[in-house]
């Protein structure tokens, strides 16, 4: 493949201190089956070798990036967002793996229907600690989530599978985390691209708003692994419950979009009842974090619906700007560096 030329799937890896799985990572999205791809990663300000360790790959369909301050990691998933070039966006986790035939599997999904904005799997929970048993209940609890959604097809109505989803009230990761999700540039044009205000469901607030524009596509067997251990991001926020706002993030982010109010007036009233009770929670001193932290969110929270009220408050960037614009640079050594977008 020219290196000048725009590929057409683009593998956006952002990472934080992922030395110890980046190599791997990588090297599972370059064996893919489908080779016309590039591998955009996005180096969020590591304390660790990270950016090391990517260097000793030389293959030209590697693009490597380091961001001059943490972005945070919505931020920095929208900066890998905003330099890929190619149609197809696959979502990669530095401490996951894709399988071989990952791409080729997703990319026959929006070929059969050019409805499809969205492409998902079933994915392998893979245990750093297989004794731990607070991992152990996490894995037995979110292994099949997408079987919650009912009998899936190869295309599915996204207006079905979202009706689905808040009538249970948006409890738990129905689609999965990144790894196990590629979606169309035009999706992304169309919807935007990650929350910056959100903490750890992020992601499941831009499965939805895709839901809302497009029919999403289903392959039927695990096309990844999802490596769960004492670092990821679900764990610490489990420990200091920093996702606890998450909720009314998501709802805020559904109803920004007037065809979700009109569809589906049940979110409004979704909106209410999750406002009192994470104001219920706000009161409770012993829950992580702290209620002073929790009020001064929540307060925050409060006065943002009132500017939304008073007109249009955006919560959402956008693939040109990534969230975070002019904060990354390319490295340069033996990996591959395009010009920055």
């Amino acid at each position: 493949m020219s290196r000048t030329a725009d590929p057409l799937v683009s593998v956006c890896l952002p990472a934080y201190n992922a030395a110890r799985w980046i190599r791997a990572a990588i090297g599972s999205a370059l064996e893919q089956t489908h080779s016309d791809l590039e591998v955009v990663v996005v180096d969020n300000a590591s304390t660790d070798d990270t950016v090391e360790q990517v260097l000793q790959i030389s293959d030209p369909r590697v693009r490597l990036y380091s961001n001059s301050r943490n972005l945070g990691v919505y931020g920095n998933y929208n900066r890998s967002l905003s330099l890929a070039r190619g149609r197809y966006l696959k979502f990669h986790s530095a401490d996951d793996r894709l399988y071989p035939d990952c791409v080729e599997a997703m990319l026959e999904r929006f070929r059969a229907d050019d409805r499809v904005g969205l492409v998902f799997s079933p994915r392998d929970i893979v245990l750093e600690d297989p004794t731990d048993p607070s991992a152990a209940k996490w894995k037995s609890k979110h292994e099949n989530t997408h079987e919650r959604f009912g009998e899936l097809g190869e295309v599915n109505d996204g207006g079905r599978l979202l009706a689905r989803w808040a009538a249970d009230g948006f409890g738990g990761n129905w689609i999965g985390e990144q790894t196990n999700v590629m979606m169309s540039r035009e999706c992304l044009d169309r919807v935007g691209t990650f929350p910056l205000r959100m903490c750890e469901r992020g992601d499941q607030e831009l499965w939805a708003r895709a839901m809302l524009a497009h029919a999403i596509g289903f392959v039927d067997r695990p096309l990844s692994s999802y490596l769960v251990h004492s670092g990821s991001l679900s764990g610490a926020n489990r420990e200091t419950g920093e996702a606890w706002l998450d909720p009314l993030w998501l709802l805020e982010g559904l109803l920004s979009y007037d065809a979700a109010a009109r569809r589906y007036p049940d979110l409004a009233r979704l909106r209410r009842r999750t406002l009192l009770r994470t104001a219920r929670k706000a009161l409770q001193p012993r829950r992580p974090p702290p209620a002073r932290e929790k009020l001064a969110a929540l307060a925050r929270y409060l006065a943002f619906r009132v500017r939304s009220r008073r007109g249009a408050v955006e919560l959402h960037g956008s693939m040109s700007d990534g969230g975070q614009p002019g904060e990354t640079v390319p490295v340069t050594g033996p990996v591959s560096v395009a010009e920055a977008i």
